[in-house]
């Protein structure tokens, strides 16, 4: 966890007005995440950081670690990274923009140097990725220090109240995943194709045998305690089904799995030891 003075609201609001605005409106619904985001984050030792924040939007979270003295290099797609306020805010931050249009071709990353990063910042982006992510993975490998850290945020999959939302739609209409219309008149990168349970994310690294390992990971609401969310979670199911005993015995067996279902929102960090692995795995369609 950091020390010092946290940065509040008023002060990242007041910084983005100064850079010719920004979504303002997903600052503040998401400001409290982005600050858990750098106190989960490990900034400790005297060496300046080197980040790569893959997917860094509007820079809401690099300000935080920026403001903490890290180097970053912030990468997301041209219509992003080419907004003025993303510029003016980069600029006055010393953050390197830099633009991607293939991350399963690892395009954007490919010109960057080897060995170079201590932290990789993925916040909300896993559960996006819509394609076999190998090659992008076997990138991050490469421009990663040795034992470099990669702090990822994302959705728990078995979250509670998600498991209800998939029953309300199952007794609905017979749907999961993707709205059939969300899947015509959404862009790719704005549904989530897949989200994740912590277990499948120590799964997901440990079949890239590539030297990654999850270290730390949690899942919590922020702002809410988990006796909270345990009372709560009884008044949905019992109201939602008769048959609530067998969702209770349900919720059990995923906390004795690790899986933390009271808590909406995984942070989880991966090691990488890059003496005890190299990175082999190439999808089978891939050629360079």
């Amino acid at each position: 966890m950091n020390s010092g003075k946290m940065t509040s609201y008023e002060d990242i609001e007041t910084f983005f007005k100064e850079c010719q605005g920004t979504d303002f409106g997903y600052l503040r619904t998401h400001y409290a995440r982005f600050l858990e985001t750098f106190k989960f984050a490990d900034l400790s030792g005297p060496d300046k950081k080197q980040v790569l924040d893959i997917g860094c939007h509007w820079l809401h979270l690099d300000y935080f670690f920026a403001k903490a003295g890290t180097l970053i290099t912030a990468c997301d797609a041209p219509n992003t990274l080419k907004q003025k306020c993303v510029i003016d805010a980069a600029r006055k931050l010393n953050i390197n923009l830099v633009e991607y249009r293939r991350l399963d071709l690892g395009e954007g990353l490919v010109d960057l140097a080897d060995d170079t990063y201590d932290l990789v910042l993925m916040s909300e982006i896993l559960e996006h990725l819509a394609f076999n992510p190998l090659v992008f993975w076997k990138q991050i490998f490469r421009v990663m220090k040795n034992g470099g850290k990669v702090i990822i945020t994302t959705p728990n999959s078995v979250y509670y109240k998600s498991l209800s939302m998939v029953l309300k739609k199952l007794y609905a209409a017979a749907s999961l995943g993707c709205a059939v219309q969300d899947i015509f008149f959404t862009g790719t990168y704005g549904h989530h194709w897949k989200e994740y349970s912590i277990p499948e994310l120590e799964l997901y690294f440990k079949t890239m045998s590539c030297g990654f390992s999850v270290t730390r990971a949690t899942a919590v609401t922020i702002g809410v305690d988990s006796s909270s969310e345990i009372a709560l979670s009884k008044t949905m199911f019992s109201a939602l089904t008769p048959n609530y005993v067998q969702y209770e015995q349900l919720l059990e067996k995923l906390c004795n799995d690790g899986c933390m279902p009271y808590g909406n929102q995984i942070f989880l960090e991966v090691t990488l030891n890059k003496t005890s692995s190299d990175f082999s795995l190439t999808p089978p369609w891939y050629v360079e």
